[in-house]
């Protein structure tokens, strides 16, 4: 097929293969229209049936649309979601398109012997501090399989309006050009944990082993969330720990390194990190968790009146009222879940995990 001239000349930029996402413009959202594709051949038919048409930024193996179809970075990108463009550029993009009234999005393409390994933490960094720099959307442009709206193809959310190209500079840049214009922020070391109250731990009793287990639940299911849920979450995990220290189970000194690790694992900056943890954990030793009935002769954790959003363990520990001693014992034998319904009363708890009150975000 003859592609639109936009389009043409838009992916003469990219060089390499393509692939292309549709996805439903419309309110009914009819599931047909959504498909990837590796061939330009359909996407004017689909366009005209209310398709949006978008293009995968980074090349592609030919054979999906996911990170791991990646094989090339080839562009560093903004999205200007209703963000006014900057008056002044540091490093002009290679392209602009406006994608809809007033949205826009800025590309700078890489030289072809210059790309990046294939790194998704390194190129969602890069990726924030370009976007905190021009004053773009930071979460929008995240992801190695990122899709953006394709040239020379109609928008059809509300009024039809075609995705154009504003500019088209013809420029290319090398990995050091736009980190030296786009630098990332410098890491933020963690506060002196002398400033953040610390309790005492006690001997190790099966309260302390509890609240380890936790603690290491929660730093591995915090290292796994993905973006959008990051700043979130950490902020429900030390609230969540910070209760434990607050109840004298965990000292501080040990806790908030390991969650400041895991964040850092989940892809958050030093800076992010350092405004959230500090405070979440604070606000959580307010609010202490006695954890009254773990120990009791009940049953490990098995208490009516235990505190809401605990640990629930999957092997029958409670038959003889004992804990792991150790750490990798604990994360293997226990994960955070919601406590068991009535219909289970020693198996898995069937509400989606979670720490603290709603206002705190959940998990």
């Amino acid at each position: 097929m003859t592609l639109p001239p936009e389009t043409a000349a838009f992916l003469a930029q990219l060089t390499g293969r393509h692939t292309f996402q549709t996805f439903d413009d419309r309110p009914d959202k009819d599931a047909r229209l959504s498909r990837v594709l590796h061939d330009p051949a359909e996407l004017a038919t689909l366009n005209r049936q209310g398709a949006g048409i978008f293009v995968m930024v980074n090349e592609g193996d030919g054979t999906g649309r996911k990170n791991g179809n990646v094989t090339r970075i080839r562009v560093h990108c903004a999205d200007f979601d209703g963000q006014p463009l900057p008056d002044h550029w540091t490093l002009n993009p290679s392209l602009l398109i406006e994608s809809s009234p007033g949205k826009f999005h800025a590309y700078w393409i890489l030289e072809d012997g210059d790309s990046p390994p294939l790194d998704s933490m390194a190129f969602n960094a890069q990726q924030e501090a370009l976007a905190r720099a021009v004053g773009s959307c930071p979460d929008d442009c995240k992801g190695l399989a990122r899709v953006m709206r394709l040239p020379g193809f109609m928008h059809r959310k509300g009024e039809p309006f075609m995705t154009r190209i504003l500019s088209s500079t013809g420029e290319r840049f090398t990995l050091a050009q736009i980190g030296a214009a786009y630098p990332l922020p410098a890491r933020v070391h963690p506060a002196p944990l002398a400033t953040l109250p610390s309790v005492p731990t006690g001997p190790n009793s099966a309260r302390r082993k509890y609240a380890l287990a936790a603690l290491y639940g929660i730093r591995d299911e915090l290292a796994q969330v993905g973006e959008g849920e990051r700043n979130k979450r950490l902020n429900a995990a030390g609230f969540r720990v910070g209760q434990l220290v607050g109840g004298g189970h965990l000292d501080s000194e040990e806790a908030q390194p390991v969650l400041w690790q895991a964040a850092a694992a989940a892809g958050l900056p030093d800076n992010e990190i350092q405004s959230t943890l500090p405070r979440a954990l604070r606000d959580g030793m307010a609010s202490p968790d006695p954890l009254a009935q773990v120990g009791q002769e009940s049953g490990w954790g098995y208490g009516a009146d235990l505190v809401q959003n605990t640990i629930w363990c999957k092997t029958p520990l409670h038959q003889n009222n004992t804990v792991p001693e150790r750490e990798n014992d604990l994360v293997q034998w226990c994960k955070l879940l919601s406590p068991p319904t009535d219909s289970e009363p020693s198996g898995w708890g069937t509400g989606g995990p979670g720490w603290g009150s709603e206002d705190r975000g959940g998990w």
